[in-house]
């Protein structure tokens, strides 16, 4: 059965409401004040519905399980046996009693404990999806920190530029007044501000976008803050590592108790082709005397009667091929799990590679040249040497240098989180 449609139904019969609730009950009001990345984690690992309704369908297995163990429960018969139909007397007839039994039905050798084992293991699988969703919503919340951290900054620095950009205008304007500047300049520089000004509204937009994210993930509606600092995290584990720590993944381990699970369900289904069996006990009362006038004896009666699943083979062998091509598909889904999960690997580290060469070159070169450039545009326009384009260009780009180098330094740090969520030794 596939676990994510059982957890999301699961999880569709529990109100958002409800939800949030008991994430309150259990841990408490969330501050959501000034959050660094760690916090937010923390936060949104305890509010996460997703992961306490993965514990309740282990529990919930783990108790099906025990309950798998016991034997059928005995049904009980009662009624009159051999009444005759000329007065329904019943005492008349020797053979006329009324039965009183049990029936104990045996089901067959290695179906309970296939049964057992199979929601043992679907217990096991729920609690790596429990793990693997913490790992997904522990990526998702610092993506949405680093996330909303850049766009803050993006703001800052918009905000810096445009106000920049401000008192150029107002100094070509004054130039243009004296007769010393084009009107054409006095329109770039307030087309520039207006640019600028468009691009403010909507990196506020993206940055408000961003904190809601980062709220939907701690369960809470109220405004998110979070703090100035970004994390140190400027190394990762070797890739031989975490190549090496792939079985442990709890994707991978989730895909192995289904592969489990599947081998208990053709266990089962093999314990089929051995026949169930069944104990009847029952106790007649008989009324009336003998001919020779003692009271009639009661009858007591022991049968055991069994299944002939042989009868049935061919249906039986349908069904066992049935749940051995289940297994083998488990086997293949964790195959091409396996598979993915070491392309995304790959994919992780080519990324954080490259974003630590762009890094490197934008802080020790490109950003300071841009600076440079700005600065050197500005002072020849001033000692009239140079065209007022040239500032607005210079500053223009010095600005785009400084987005480009936070925007790579976040990117670079959602590659660390990546790579730490396709670490399988690391929670």
């Amino acid at each position: 059965m596939n676990i994510g449609r059982r957890i999301g139904s699961f999880m569709r019969s529990v109100s958002p409401a409800l939800a949030l609730g008991i994430g309150c009950a259990l841990y408490g009001e969330v501050d959501t004040h000034d959050l660094s990345i760690n916090d937010a984690v923390k936060h949104a690992l305890a509010s996460d519905p997703a992961i306490h309704g993965y514990r309740l369908m282990a529990e919930a297995e783990g108790k099906l399980r025990e309950a798998a163990k016991r034997l059928p429960e005995p049904s009980v018969r009662t009624g009159l046996m051999n009444v005759p139909v000329d007065g329904f007397a019943l005492d008349s007839e020797p053979m006329t009693q009324a039965i009183v039994g049990v029936r104990q039905t045996i089901p067959a050798v290695g179906s309970r404990s296939a049964t057992s084992m199979a929601h043992e293991h679907r217990a096991h699988a729920f609690r790596h999806q429990t793990a693997l969703q913490a790992k997904e919503t522990a990526l998702a919340t610092r993506n949405a920190w680093l996330e909303a951290h850049y766009q803050r900054d993006a703001v800052d620095l918009t905000s810096q530029a445009l106000q920049l950009l401000e008192n150029l205008s107002n100094v070509v304007r004054a130039r243009y007044a004296a007769g010393d500047e084009l009107q054409v300049a006095v329109l770039a520089a307030e087309l520039e501000s207006s640019d600028l000004a468009s691009r403010l509204i909507d990196t506020k937009r993206r940055e408000s976008q961003s904190l809601d994210e980062l709220g939907r993930l701690l369960g809470v509606v109220q405004g998110v803050s979070i703090k100035l600092e970004l994390p140190i995290w400027d190394v990762v584990p070797s890739p031989k590592s975490v190549y090496e720590a792939i079985e442990i993944h709890p994707k991978i381990r989730s895909a192995d108790a289904f592969v489990a699970m599947e081998s208990a369900q053709t266990d089962f289904y093999q314990s089929e082709l051995k026949p169930e069996w069944h104990i009847d006990l029952s106790y007649g009362i008989r009324d009336g005397a003998n001919f020779d006038g003692g009271r009639r004896s009661d009858f007591a009666s022991a049968i055991v009667s069994f299944s002939l699943p042989l009868v049935a083979k061919e249906k039986h062998s349908l069904r066992l091929l049935a749940a051995q091509a289940s297994e083998d598909s488990a086997r293949q889904t964790k195959a091409k799990l396996l598979r993915d999960l070491t392309s995304e690997i790959a994919i992780a580290y080519s990324e954080w590679h490259r974003l630590s060469e762009r890094l490197q070159l934008l802080n020790e070169t490109i950003v300071e040249q841009s600076h440079n450039h700005a600065q050197a545009a500005l002072k020849a326009y001033q000692n009239k040497e140079g065209s007022f384009a040239d500032v607005l260009l210079s500053y223009v780009n010095e600005v785009d240098a400084k987005l480009e180098q936070h925007r790579v330094r976040i990117d670079r740090l959602k590659a660390w989180a990546t790579i730490d969520s396709l670490n399988g030794s690391t929670k």
